[in-house]
């Protein structure tokens, strides 16, 4: 599990997607906590581009285990689907 998080080869388990969803809703969470506070500065806005790049690189995998492009991410709603649906466990068209 999480081997090669910068890829966006090969396909991924939807165990794997939803945690790194989770991740970065947390991440997310203690950022807008910290922004409310005046005391930190505007670097704490930057820590929120760190993990987008891992997030969209476990969609595209996950599209690939539905066999799916990579771009079927930027489907309004298709994160539902991604979280809901079985993977193709037969397909090897991506590996």
């Amino acid at each position: 599990m999480f081997k090669d998080p910068l890829s966006v080869c090969g396909r991924i388990r939807r165990t794997e997607f939803i945690l790194t969803q989770i991740f970065y809703a947390i991440v997310y969470f203690f950022v807008l906590i910290f922004e409310k506070n005046k005391s930190v500065d505007r670097w704490i806005e930057i820590t929120m581009l760190l993990p987008i790049y891992p997030v969209i690189s476990r969609g595209a995998k996950r599209c690939h285990d539905l066999d799916k492009s990579g771009l079927y991410k930027l489907v309004p709603f298709s994160a539902l689907v991604m979280f809901f649906s079985a993977g193709n466990f037969y397909s090897c068209r991506h590996t």
